[in-house]
């Protein structure tokens, strides 16, 4: 029973995603979502006790799950430079694969600071925590003369802000595939903007 109630939340966060991504979070009610779900109203109560809560779940829980789950990577053994390309690569393809929750959780992200601040806050602080792991492992590199970069912070945040930027132009009918675009970004960021494997 547990595996169905969260397949079928689960269902409820990606179809209200889309509502939200096509007609704004202000302009879809929350009879529209159970309707597009088929369910009643009353049972969607059951998952979610308001739209905001609904929208604390978009904005939140995709990124907060990438995080989670790499920042043992950042953190962990191995060259910084190995560490760096693997996130970075599975950085631009997760976060393709959730570009609507995404594209939602920018544009709400006034309405979610007022009307769930805690969950805002947390978004906030997932970012800060993923971003000094980055920095972290550039400092790294640096200090073991894997990276040639002089500022590591401002390195950190050119190359976050470089693989974010995928989402902006990436078309799947495009010459690359997500896959190829993932591992052309992860290297220019590391072996071109970081300098992994010159000399210092």
């Amino acid at each position: 029973m547990a595996r169905q109630n969260g397949s079928r939340r689960d269902e409820i966060i990606a179809i209200a995603t889309n509502l939200f991504a096509e007609q704004s979070y202000h302009g879809v009610g929350m009879r529209a979502i159970a309707d597009a779900v088929g369910i009643r109203s009353s049972s969607l109560y059951h998952h979610f006790q308001s739209k905001d809560d609904l929208l604390a779940a978009i904005t939140s829980e995709y990124a907060h799950e990438f995080i989670e789950s790499h920042l043992p990577v950042l953190e962990g053994d191995g060259p910084p430079d190995v560490r760096l390309r693997s996130v970075l690569h599975n950085q631009v393809v997760y976060f393709w694969e959730h570009r609507r929750q995404r594209m939602v959780g920018l544009r709400e992200l006034g309405t979610l600071a007022a009307v769930r601040p805690e969950v805002h806050e947390k978004v906030r602080e997932d970012l800060r925590r993923y971003q000094r792991a980055i920095d972290q492992a550039i400092a790294e590199g640096v200090r073991d003369g894997v990276f040639t970069v002089e500022h590591p912070k401002l390195a950190g945040l050119a190359i976050t802000g470089l693989v974010i930027s995928v989402n902006d132009w990436f078309r799947p009918d495009g010459e690359l595939s997500i896959e190829e675009v993932a591992e052309y970004y992860a290297w220019l960021a590391v072996d071109r903007l970081l300098g992994a494997g010159q000399e210092l």
